[in-house]
């Protein structure tokens, strides 16, 4: 059976909405009006509301974006789901793109497709189709990039940890942790070099420092790969004083921070 249009469904997370104007902003010629759209909408006062059959709305008093990531995932009723955010700009051909890669690899669960920033390419990417992505892929992924079939979610209990992303103790690793859970059990992901939307402004954790930056990183390494994650701290410290990123005397205090960051992820665990 080949993917149509009809099996896609685009997840949006967003807060404080009061109307649908910034579908508008997301998609190109309105193509949001010809796709099943659902929308989560993190609200503390007025709920929002659809007048348009393929658009489905759900308010949520609860915030977090792993929180609104999780609501989208139960609620999503399509075969092929795509999460986004509200502030991203799609490709014109980004249903045909993602349609096309499900269609040419039957096999493939998940696919990470590309992002640009404000027009240009920030991250390095494969240069052709990678039929199973690496560990430093793995850690390297956005949730814009992000497409997958439901029935992983059906049949698995793998969600996003709620202890990670914007609004959580750890405000990054979120999509990095949920694909390593899906990794482990199996599923087949793999990348495709194809651009699908703009996602303008910086990410998370370009906006914080090095120290607070090794402090998360740490809990999501642990999250991950557990007693090896003191490996991936020094893989990231060598990757980052080769190019640049820190100086040599800042490794104590970049070190220290990781070991705090990676016990408050074990206290928060066990709360």
């Amino acid at each position: 059976m080949l993917y149509q249009q009809n099996d896609l469904e685009i997840l949006v997370s967003t807060m404080n909405q009061k109307d649908l104007g910034f579908l508008y902003r997301m998609f190109p010629d309105d193509l949001w009006q010809s796709i099943s759209v659902l929308v989560v909408n993190q609200t503390d006062g007025e709920e929002l509301q659809s007048g348009f059959e393929n658009v489905k709305v759900v308010n949520c008093y609860e915030f977090g974006l792993s929180k609104s990531r999780n609501i989208a995932l139960q609620q999503a009723e399509k075969d092929l789901v795509l999460l986004a955010d509200d502030d991203v700009i799609f490709e014109h051909d980004f249903a045909a793109k993602l349609l096309h890669a499900f269609n040419k690899n039957p096999f493939t669960d998940v696919v990470r497709f590309r992002y640009t920033q404000n027009g240009k390419q920030i991250k390095k990417y494969p240069q052709a189709f990678c039929q199973d992505l690496n560990w430093f892929q793995v850690l390297d992924i956005s949730s814009v990039e992000l497409a997958f079939k439901r029935k992983v979610i059906l049949e698995t209990n793998v969600r996003f940890d709620e202890n990670f992303g914007i609004g959580a103790c750890f405000p990054i690793g979120e999509e990095a942790i949920f694909v390593s859970d899906l990794k482990n059990k199996n599923f087949r992901i793999s990348g495709e070099p194809e651009v699908i939307l703009d996602h303008p402004g910086e990410t998370t954790s370009k906006r914080i420092n090095s120290e607070m930056l090794y402090f998360n990183q740490s809990a999501v390494f642990f999250r991950i790969f557990r007693n090896k994650y003191v490996l991936w701290i020094f893989l990231k410290l060598f990757f980052d004083l080769k190019q640049g990123k820190i100086g040599i005397l800042q490794i104590p205090k970049l070190i220290s921070q990781a070991i705090k960051g990676k016990k408050q992820y074990v206290k928060n665990s066990r709360l």
